[in-house]
């Protein structure tokens, strides 16, 4: 199956943004995701501090990247499991990290393959319908997606899907102001914790009281050590009684917020919907945006 013009012309408007832009990370969550452009910090849902680009391509069948002096790094012998990483993917990492791979132009075929030339002589050729095989030797029906600031488009075997893709992304002034209130919470103490619909929370510092509510959110143990999370854990809920107190928080562009409790996190999510009142304002964040009132 073909692309069809107007699809044709959908990818590529899309795509037109990555031109003059670099390469900036490369990692795999089921399928390897290539970042593009500046790296945003945000807090992932380990209560991690990373970063991550408004702009990627996901290959979720195949990939090849051609033009390294150690030969064709691909699908089948990229492997980051542990850290195992063959000698070309270690001199693509590099030279990534070096800043060598601006994007000179960028294309896509009829078949849906997206062709990425950088300024050092290497491209990358992410497999579109090609009937492709991932190292496991099981078919794949994705081909890749493609992400871009307002839109998301999905390539499979049988058709393609695009939409809208909403991200809420906070003015430079809004988070210095979100963080310099939220700053006013450390060491505050929980007095009150509920979770029903809504995650409710009230805590309590030496000069506000805060009162928290979520419709998005989750609880999660952070990293100790550099040891993951544990899964599965049911009593989490119990951990957060009246004495708790907070330790830290962070906000990131797109208006989630993380809060640290010891060893736990709880992540709320703007795009679901949070408030948090004080004595002195009051924020409400939804997938439109972020208001604050002052009270």
């Amino acid at each position: 199956m073909r692309l069809s013009v107007e699809e044709l012309a959908e990818i590529r408007a899309s795509l037109d943004g990555f031109v003059g832009l670099t390469l900036t990370d490369c990692w795999d969550a089921c399928g390897r995701i290539f970042e593009f452009g500046e790296q945003i910090a945000f807090v992932n849902r380990n209560g991690e501090e990373v970063n991550w680009a408004t702009r990627l391509l996901k290959s979720l069948n195949r990939f090849e990247i051609e033009g390294l002096v150690g030969g064709i790094l691909n699908s089948d012998n990229y492997s980051d499991d542990e850290r195992m990483l063959t000698k070309v993917a270690i001199e693509f990492l590099h030279r990534m990290n070096a800043g060598e791979f601006r994007v000179e132009a960028i294309s896509v075929s009829e078949l849906g393959e997206v062709k990425t030339d950088f300024a050092s002589a290497v491209s990358l050729r992410i497999f579109g319908r090609t009937i492709g095989r991932v190292s496991d030797g099981e078919s794949s029906d994705g081909c890749w997606i493609l992400t871009v600031p307002g839109r998301s488009v999905l390539l499979y075997e049988a058709g393609l899907n695009a939409g809208p893709h909403v991200t809420l992304e906070l003015a430079a002034n809004e988070l210095k102001t979100l963080r310099k209130d939220l700053r006013l919470m450390l060491d505050a103490q929980i007095i009150e914790f509920y979770v029903g619909s809504e995650l409710l929370m009230k805590l309590r510092s030496h000069q506000f009281e805060f009162d928290i509510v979520s419709t998005g959110f989750d609880a999660r143990q952070v990293r100790i050590d550099g040891r993951r999370p544990a899964w599965g854990d049911s009593d989490w809920i119990n951990e957060f009684g009246p004495g708790i107190c907070l330790g830290r928080v962070f906000a990131d562009r797109t208006g989630t917020v993380s809060l640290w409790f010891g060893m736990r996190m709880i992540r709320l999510d703007a795009e679901k919907g949070w408030t948090l009142k004080s004595g002195e304002f009051e924020y409400r964040a939804t997938s439109s945006g972020l208001v604050r009132n002052s009270c």
